[in-house]
């Protein structure tokens, strides 16, 4: 609360969600400028570093949109300690508190990170609105949730369909649409939204397991 109260300003807050182990916490270092061992703790264990929702301490002042900005860690879903009731709850308080919300996970986009995100379909089951007379629960939530985005990290694949090149976005809604229920919760609850894909950081396995201790200009140049 210090914290918050100190900043004169516009305050944007982007947060950074997925399942466990993905590399949620590296990501927002590099936001932050504070790879090497600074920054959101980094584990190259298989123990998870991340509980609930963390916060950097200080915002960040971004000149050219003449805000500051907050970041939020978040602790990855789909844990053995812990339960989908859970995993619910921080994914909507965090879609609650945020103006920019960054879903991440690895590789392609298929059943198994479909199945992870499964947890946007929820969000009505776990934020209790007061909705007017002909007003859907859901369309009062949809006023209140941020922009989305959804990274894919370690991606290798070309950018076809059919034969024919597509832009991520297309990728995207193209992958959703064969998922009934995550596509109606995207749709209705993020109505702006996006995918960007990020290659693999090293080729390095060394460096893989101690992104930690990792300087920016040591990782790929087309990962930069």
């Amino acid at each position: 609360m210090k914290v918050l109260r100190s900043i004169k300003g516009d305050i944007g807050v982007v947060s950074l969600a997925g399942a466990q182990r993905t590399g949620k916490s590296f990501t927002l270092n590099m936001l932050l400028n504070q790879l090497g061992g600074k920054g959101f703790t980094v584990s190259p264990s298989t123990d998870s570093c991340t509980q609930g929702i963390w916060i950097w301490g200080s915002p960040t002042f971004v000149k050219s949109r003449n805000m500051h900005v907050l970041l939020l860690d978040t602790e990855g879903s789909g844990s053995i300690d812990k339960n989908s009731t859970h995993d619910g709850k921080i994914f909507a308080l965090v879609v609650l508190i945020s103006s920019f919300f960054i879903y991440n996970s690895f590789g392609a986009i298929d059943e198994n990170a479909i199945n992870n995100l499964s947890l946007a379909a929820k969000l009505s089951t776990n934020i209790a609105v007061r909705a007017g007379k002909g007003v859907s629960e859901d369309e009062v939530i949809s006023n209140f949730t941020p922009k989305f985005m959804w990274l894919l990290r370690d991606f290798v694949l070309e950018m076809k369909e059919n034969g024919h090149s597509i832009t991520e976005n297309e990728y995207l809604e193209s992958k959703i649409n064969n998922y009934t229920e995550v596509k109606t919760a995207l749709v209705k609850f993020f109505k702006m939204r996006e995918l960007m894909t990020l290659v693999r950081p090293s080729n390095e396995e060394h460096q893989l397991a101690n992104l930690n201790k990792v300087q920016f200009n040591d990782l790929r140049d087309e990962f930069k």
